[in-house]
């Protein structure tokens, strides 16, 4: 997402730079230091844990700037809160989502309360996570989508379903496992397209795979370059989203783009990335009836029509003007 808000801004006359942290403690991956994508980058000294981490020297880095952008609620809260430069925060994904206990909940924003409310404004990705916010005044903005990467000509491989994205513990890859092994028709591959961070996850699906006798349909490929990634996913007759959390779902609306027809299950924003099942198809994963509902898995031409719709409202250059009235009306 922040590549392609910085490249919108950028296109639009403004002048961005990305200021990052010089690695990810979860890959070891990070942006190149100097310039990415034709845009500046400014690389600080990462510090905190994977969960929850912060850049040192974030307050000096950004002095220069009329406003800062922070994308997702983190330890640069913080820091940002107690500077100068007016920044907003954008949820993206809070970090206590998947917070179980209410009351850990209530503690974890009650903690982020504070800094937050020192923003120029707060922007939730959706309407799931500004419930999440605990009472924070804030406006739902969703984030844009780089749309036209990848537009497949005609129809997918009849039977080949992909689920993209990352491996973890909320993805729901079991339930989908355990639906598929149920099904009287199942598809002839599944492909999981995504690595799970070194965790182990995808170790205990595959053996998940292996005891219910479907671990000749389910290929788990790992992590792809970009250019390969975004091909299989439109060379697939469905794109699968079984998670149990998603904030916004950008890999939604990156398959609807592509011309793949989506299911996503009933939880997070994932059925207003559908239309609550007016742009694709929306079962529980875990339920009972989830084994006959993805064996009836049809294209549908309303769908599709009304999903075309959808990523058309989603394209950057049409979302970044919507940005850049937020930006001039919390500055003002």
């Amino acid at each position: 997402m922040v590549g392609g808000l910085g490249r919108a801004l950028a296109d639009a006359g403004h002048d961005v730079v990305l200021v990052t942290p010089d690695r990810d403690p979860r890959d070891g991956q990070c942006l190149p230091a100097g310039v990415w994508q034709g845009l500046e980058t400014r690389r600080l000294p990462w510090a905190g844990t994977a969960s929850w981490p912060w850049m040192k020297g974030l307050g000096e880095a950004v002095a220069d700037r009329d406003v800062v952008h922070l994308h997702g609620i983190d330890g640069n809260l913080f820091a940002l809160a107690r500077g100068r430069v007016p920044f907003v925060v954008q949820t993206h994904g809070l970090r206590f989502h998947r917070v179980r206990s209410p009351w850990w909940r209530r503690l974890v924003q009650g903690v982020v309360a504070p800094p937050l409310r020192r923003a120029a404004a707060v922007w939730a990705t959706s309407r799931v996570d500004q419930a999440l916010l605990g009472g924070v005044p804030s406006t739902v903005m969703a984030p844009g989508v780089d749309v036209d990467r990848t537009r497949r000509a005609g129809t997918g491989l009849a039977g080949l379903w992909v689920v993209p994205g990352r491996i973890d513990a909320h993805k729901g890859h079991a339930d989908l496992i355990r639906s598929v092994a149920r099904m009287d028709a199942p598809p002839k591959r599944v492909e999981v397209l995504g690595g799970d961070g070194g965790s182990g996850l995808v170790d205990g699906l595959a053996r998940l795979c292996r005891r219910l006798g479907v671990a000749d349909i389910f290929a788990f490929r790992g992590e792809l370059e970009r250019a390969s990634f975004d091909r299989r996913v439109a060379e697939a007759e469905w794109a699968i989203f079984p998670s149990t959390f998603e904030s916004f779902g950008l890999g939604v609306v990156e398959a609807q783009a592509a011309g793949v027809d989506v299911a996503v299950s009933p939880f997070g924003a994932l059925p207003e990335r559908v239309d609550h099942g007016a742009a694709g198809v929306v079962l529980d994963f875990a339920g009972r009836a989830a084994p006959a509902a993805l064996t009836a898995l049809r294209t549908d031409a309303a769908r599709r029509q009304r999903a075309d719709a959808l990523v058309k409202a989603s394209a950057w250059s049409v979302r970044v003007h919507d940005y850049v009235a937020g930006y001039a009306q919390a500055l003002a």
